[in-house]
């Protein structure tokens, strides 16, 4: 595919990403812990699955930063996809029984579903050394 008809948040396998994924229009959703919880537990199974290898990774109100290699498909799909897909599904499980007003605040418009919790394309950027890798993993822990 020609890079330059690719979408942003593309990524090719065996290759390190700097990967940011965002909330719908910026909302604090990822404040509240049992939500990150469901994000690190969506990764957790991709990695346990084979199909991800994580090096690092940082939590922030309204985004997600990651350091992360897909290594296979989840079936027909990526990682990344499976993630998001995933992630959404039960973040609305979990609203509708807890947060049915913050629920709300997500809900959409569109013909394909009935609540958008991502922002549509996030950022990934491949990682061209291990030197950069490094570098990025200590920024990760300085966030902390």
């Amino acid at each position: 595919m020609n890079l330059f008809h690719r979408r942003q948040g593309q990524m090719d396998q065996d290759i390190c990403y700097f990967f940011t994924d965002t909330i719908y229009q910026f909302k604090p959703l990822l404040e509240n812990d049992d939500l990150k919880r469901i994000v690190i537990n969506s990764w957790k199974y991709l990695a346990d699955k084979g199909l991800i290898v994580v090096y690092g990774y940082v939590i922030m109100p309204n985004h997600v930063h990651l350091l992360w290699n897909m290594l296979e498909k989840n079936g027909g799909e990526s990682p990344a996809a499976s993630f998001t897909k995933h992630t959404a599904h039960q973040f609305r499980k979990y609203l509708t029984i807890k947060e049915p007003k913050t629920l709300q605040q997500f809900s959409s418009d569109k013909t394909d579903r009935r609540y958008q919790f991502w922002k549509r394309d996030p950022l990934a950027i491949p990682l061209n050394t291990e030197d950069i890798l490094i570098q990025k993993l200590i920024t990760f822990m300085l966030t902390r």
